[in-house]
This record gives structure tokens, sequence and C-alpha cells, in this order.
């Protein structure tokens, strides 16, 4: 972050004008140096006509034209070095006086990054004094922090009611609203989009509904069976489950108002590696990233069309729709989600809602990267995701890694995808927003059909394609039968191709397929939350002691303690640090014992330095070509038996 000190648009002025100035002056050389091969040629010349002088009269009216042409040359060389020393004094003025400001805006930044360590170490006593005058139940809105969790559907005293937001002080999260210059405009979203009506409509609390007949387990008639396949569904996805709606939250505490200085954050980056800096919660939102790539299945009725469609390339289009849609909200959620321990695994169970649950876990920390496993009684959906992330200055550009794969279990069809690049603007002043460009293709690995998205980047001067998706769907001989169009953050809409002999393809009327939820009332206050996310983060019963829900800085962020949050955001990091060191020791340890001969205790220091998931293991994806973490199976038949295997120790 301190390459962001100062804007790209002043570090290519500098450039472009140092370039100016190295290209005048290479352009005043290479005269210089013809001057002076003319001058020698010249010289040359004259030499040889005074040695003839002897032997011939005639050659003094020569040596004579000589001299002058000389003499020309020799003024014209004067000249040229003349204006080469006049640039090259200006040039050295001028890199003179852009070092100096240099030197000066560091020595300002020194001073303020001072004033603000103790503005910072001020603000902090003063929280705890606070915090040692507050009664204990205050910490926690009267709400404690127990082994035991409170269920979603209870109060602490056991009576059923929904949650209500608290309020809360300390630190908060601010989006740079301080800051006067704005770099790119953020594209808004208008309250008119908040209250457009819903496509359809997710119930706002539930209640407990009578108990349908128990369905039947769905009939395997793909080419890829349960035995032969990881990736297959579970055989336990309905054995000894009832359906029955949970009466869950539909908000969560709003976000304290205060602002923050960046100054206060930047004090961190001083002298310091970038990977290793501790980030305060405020710039974080109450959510594990992998809850955040859970929020994929939002709109995961898509793949229920898709099951049902007769047509593969029909089925395609609504694959391609559904991987639109998990970036309905991207544009406002700019809050960073807290980076997952290594162990730590989230699980959502929604088969009464939404007809499907997903399972995560970290299964890698540097770099860092989760595995995901959901599964539904028509599919079954899985993937292994990390990122790479880059400063450019102003922005930040977020390349993802890994491939997404969704299979049909009727049918066979084997999708694969991947992510489209995300771009967060105005990273140092500025309202923050996101942007999604690049191009994704979407497999059947089943059939050959394809289809190719273009997710068309953010133009100032061209706002009718702010956010907008396009893409085609082929067959395996490259015919295309759907044309698909729409934004990311609002809609979707395919076409079939009636006449493809042109060079613009026939369509029928377009036909809507996907349509994204507005955003409930009063979710700007509340970190841009939808009401599903609004639930991940609610305690429920028997979850893993590993579950993100469980994790105490997240809990105390949610609930608006963000001193607490942070102290306990630093302890959690400590000791994840501690445990890597402990198996880099042994890793030396067993390449010193195997220096010395002793393979066995090698092997024993080697087991112990490694690290394995809990619930993932590494398999060949024959897709992608690489390895992959694939879901090994057995987290639900122990949370269903109440008896987990040892877990590691996170929180």
């Amino acid at each position: 972050m301190i390459s962001c000190y100062f804007s790209d648009e002043s570090d290519e002025e500098a450039v472009s004008e140092k370039q100016d100035y190295s290209t005048t002056l290479k352009a005043k050389l290479k005269e210089l140096t013809a001057s002076h091969e003319s001058m020698l040629k010249n010289c040359n010349a004259l030499l040889r006509s005074l040695g003839d002088l002897d032997s011939s009269y005639k050659q003094v009216g020569h040596s004579k034209e000589k001299l002058s042409e000389v003499k020309l040359t020799a003024s014209s060389f004067v000249k040229i070095a003349t204006e080469f020393t006049n640039v090259a004094d200006a040039t050295h003025k001028s890199w003179k006086k852009a070092l100096n400001k240099e030197k000066e805006k560091r020595e300002q930044i020194m001073v303020n990054m001072e004033e603000i360590v103790q503005h910072y170490a001020d603000s902090e006593k003063s929280d705890m004094q606070k915090l040692a005058k507050a009664p204990p139940d205050s910490l926690t809105n009267g709400k404690p922090l127990s082994d035991k969790p409170t269920l979603a559907s209870e109060t602490p005293d056991g009576t059923a009611a929904p949650e209500t937001p608290g309020k809360g002080d300390s630190f908060s999260e601010d989006e740079f609203e301080d800051a006067v210059e704005q770099f790119l405009p953020a594209p808004s979203r208008t309250d008119g989009d908040v209250k457009k009506k819903k496509w359809h409509e997710r119930t706002d609390s539930c209640t407990v509904l009578p108990v349908p007949e128990e369905p039947t387990k769905p009939p395997i008639t793909s080419k890829s069976t349960p035995e032969e396949s990881p990736m297959g569904p579970s055989s336990n996805f309905f054995d000894g489950w009832k359906p029955t709606l949970a009466v869950r939250r539909d908000t969560v505490p709003d976000k304290p108002s205060d602002k923050v200085n960046l100054w206060e954050i930047m004090k961190n980056c001083l002298g310091r590696d970038l990977s290793k800096i501790p980030m305060p919660v405020n710039f974080n939102e109450p959510l594990s990233f992998l809850q955040r790539v859970t929020e994929d299945l939002m709109y995961a009725e898509l793949l229920e069309q898709a099951a049902k469609c007769s047509s593969s390339v029909e089925r395609m289009a609504y694959v391609a729709a559904f991987t639109v849609s998990s970036y309905a909200d991207a544009t406002l959620r700019v809050g960073k989600p807290f980076n997952p321990l290594l162990g730590e695994t989230f699980e959502c169970d929604r088969r009464a809602e939404f007809g499907w649950r997903s399972f995560c876990e970290q299964v890698s920390h540097h770099p860092p990267a989760c595995a995901m496993h959901a599964e539904h009684k028509e599919w079954t959906l899985w993937q292994d995701f990390t990122m790479t992330s880059k400063f450019r200055g102003a922005y930040l550009s977020v390349h993802p890694i890994g491939i997404c794969h969704v299979m049909f279990h009727k049918s066979g069809d084997h999708y694969t995808w991947g992510r489209t690049d995300s771009t967060i603007y105005n990273i140092i002043v500025g309202k923050l927003w996101v942007d999604q460009s690049g191009d994704v293709e979407i497999i059947n690995h089943t059939t050959g059909d394809k289809c190719a998205l273009k997710w068309r980047p953010y133009k100032y001067f061209n706002r009718e394609n702010q956010r907008k998706v396009t893409g085609t769907v082929y067959d395996k001989h490259g015919t295309p039968h759907f044309t698909l169009s729409g934004h990311w953050d609002e809609y979707m809409q395919f076409a079939r191709v009636t006449d493809s002999s042109g060079k613009t393809p026939k369509t029928e009327a377009p036909k809507v397929i996907w349509k994204a939820d507005a955003f409930p009332p009063g979710c700007d206050k509340r970190y841009w939350f939808c009401k599903l996310t609004c639930t991940l983060n609610e305690l429920e019963e028997g979850i893993a002691i590993t579950d993100s829900r469980l994790r105490p800085d997240q809990r105390y962020m949610e609930i608006q303690n963000f001193s607490k949050a942070n102290s306990e955001k630093l302890r959690l990091e400590e000791k994840q640090r501690a445990k890597r060191r402990v198996r880099e020791a042994k890793q030396r340890q067993a390449a010193e014992a195997l220096a010395s001969g002793d393979k066995d205790l090698a092997k024993k220091l080697e087991e112990e330095a490694s690290y394995s998931p809990v619930w993932f293991h590494k398999v060949f994806d024959k897709c992608s070509g690489t390895m992959v973490h694939a879901y090994k199976g057995g987290y639900w038949e122990c949370k269903q038996k109440g008896e987990f295997p040892e877990l590691p120790d996170l929180y």
C-alpha cells in the first residue's frame, strides 16, 4: 500500500516528462556525432589538399574550398554542442526539482505518521478506559459469547423470537468519504433499483410448517455414478432428515457511522512486508471468505431449471446465467471478508428452503485457497479456489484462479468454467466500487458444447455498456444455438438462433431467464447484505468447532465491538503463525535427520510437519489437467451422529 500514496496520473506525467527529455538528448547527441564525423572527413580532405600544394599550383583553390567547409562544419558543431549543453542543464534542474519535491512529500508523510500514531494511541487508551468502566453485558449487547451458541429460532432465555440489531461503539468501516477527489465516478444503483419489484421473493422470516411427505432419493441415470466419482451426491442426502423450515434472522446490526482516516491504517505499512501487515477490521464485513463463496448459490434455482431442460445447449444457457448471477451484488459489496484460518470450515444447510447444502474448508494458507462442495438432488457443484491481487495505484486488480464444476445427475452433463477478473476502484480516494471484466468459457465435457461469455469493462464515455455481459452458446460442431445478453448486476436473457448463415445470427425474441433480487430496505447501512447473506453468520446448533460462525473476531465485529475484534484478530493470526513456525522447524529437523542417514526419523518428522485438510483431499482433475481438492465425504455423517473427529484448535 506504500506504492499507493501517489496517484497513477502524477507518476505517468513524471515518466512522460523524463522520456521527452531523454528523447531530446538522444537526438542532440546523434546530431553531434554526425557533425563530428563530417568535420573529420573535411579535415582529412584539407590535409590531402595541403600535401599536394608542392606538386600543383592548381590545388590552392581547391584547398581554400575545403578550408571553408571545415570552418562551416566547426561552427555547426559548436552550435549543436551548445544546444546539447543547454538541454542537459535544463534536464538536470528539472530532475533536481522533482527529487526535492519527492523528498518533501516523504518528509511530510513521516510527520503525519507520527501524529497519527500518537492520535491512535490516545484513542486506544480512551477506548480501554471506557471498556473497563462498562458493565460486562454491554460488551456483547447483552448476548454472551458462550460455548453453547444461541439458536436462530431462540432468544437467550429460550423463547422463539427473531434477533434485532443492536448498536455499539468503537471504530468503524469507512469508504474514504473524507476525500474530496475521485478518480472515477462510482456507477450508482439508485433508490429505484432498491425498491423495484422483485422477480421472486425470499421470505423475511420463516415459520415452522407441517412436514410434507419425505422425498425419495433421486434416481441416478448419469454416465458417472457416485461410486465411480468422488464428486457425486452424498448417499445420505435425505437419510434421517425431515424438511422443517427454521426461523432465521433477516438483518444484521448496522455498521457504525464513525469515520476512519486512511493515514491511521497506513502507519502500519511503513518499512514492512505488505503480505504480513495485520489489517484492521474497519475495512472488513462480518463474514468469512468461505461464507462469501457460499453466496454463489444465491440463485441456485437456475441450476434446477437447467436440470429440467431436455436440450444440453439450452441447459448451457441456464448454467451461463448462473455463473453471472454470483456477481449480482458485487458492485456495492466493497467490504473485505475475513481471511479464513487454515482448517477453518463453513457449512450451510438450506435443503428446507432451497433444496441444497454446501460445505467449505480452507485447505491452504500460503497461497490461500479454499475448497467447496455443494449438492442438490438434481446436481452437484464443487470448486477449488484461490486468487492473486495487484495494486495498480488508484485501483486493485484481482485475478481468480480455479475451476468451478457442476454435474447434473440425470443427464450426466458435466460443465466447467472459470471466473472473471475483478477491479476495485478508488482505493486511495473516492467511493469504492467494483467492476468485472474479461472472457469466460463454459464447457460441457459430456457433449462438447461451449459458451463464450464476454464481460465488458467499465468505460467512462460509454455508459450504455456498463456491467454488460454478452455470449453465445455453440454445440460441438461450432453451430450457434443461443445468444445471451444482459447486465451482471440486473438480469440475463437468451434468444434462440433461427438462422446462423449470415454474419449476424438471426434470433427469436429474447426471454429473461434471470433477474436480480432488489436490495432489502436499509441494506446500505448493513454492508449491502441481502437476506441470504444476513443468515450466514447466524449461530446454529451442532456445527463443527472450526466453523466460521465461531470466530471471535468476526463475531465481535458483527456486534460492533471493533476494538475487541481487532485484538482477537491479531491473537488468532499470531496463533496461526506460531503453528506454521512449528511445522517449519520440524521440516528442518527432518532434513537434518535425512542428511544424517536416519530415514525413519526423517519420515516421522515429515508427516508431523505436513498439513492435510480434514474433509478434502487432492485428486487429479481431468478437465483442467491439474491437482485439485475434492470432497472426500464424512462431514454430514459426523454432524448427524454428533461425533466429529479430532479437529484443529483454531479459536
